[in-house]
């Protein structure tokens, strides 16, 4: 199965999220852009218009946009169930403790959904991979930027 083909695994919420965010970039986004387009056209020549040439490559940016939330909305399937929160997985909240006795709490997402501002990590990162399929108690080491970090898996919600 090609990565094109792959299902990605989704929240409700964030299935939710990007239907409204893609609905927003083919409405009134595509709008904005058409008139930014429209009104470089009617500056004059738009062979020598900056303007009309940003403006185009950023159409051409959104479309690349909807295109790639199309594809992640059609290979979407929602998370209904977890597997009992014995086990981390998508959708699950994680609660673990670092070596130094700091608490972290993680949503486990798939990619389309992280949002690190939010604790919401992507089953695909260095803690995320090392955390599914893990238990309450587990003890998992993962590669950081600072080196190699180890966390023990506190609650599993």
């Amino acid at each position: 199965m090609s990565i094109t083909e792959r299902t990605i695994q989704l929240t409700a919420e964030g299935k939710e999220r990007l239907e409204k965010e893609l609905h927003q970039l083919r409405t009134t986004k595509r709008e904005e852009i058409a008139e930014r387009i429209q009104q470089a056209k009617h500056g004059g020549d738009i062979s020598e218009s900056g303007e009309y040439e940003d403006a185009k490559q950023e159409q051409a940016m959104l479309e690349k946009k909807i295109y790639e939330l199309e594809n992640t909305l059609s290979r979407a399937q929602v998370i209904t169930q977890t597997n009992g929160n014995t086990q981390a997985c998508v959708g699950c909240t994680v609660k673990i403790i670092d070596e130094d006795g700091e608490e972290e709490v993680y949503m486990l997402v798939s990619s389309a959904e992280a949002n690190i501002t939010e604790n919401k990590i992507s089953t695909e990162s260095p803690l995320g991979a090392a955390i599914v399929g893990k238990k309450k108690g587990d003890e998992v080491s993962y590669n950081a930027r600072v080196g190699v970090v180890k966390v023990k898996i506190v609650s599993i919600d």
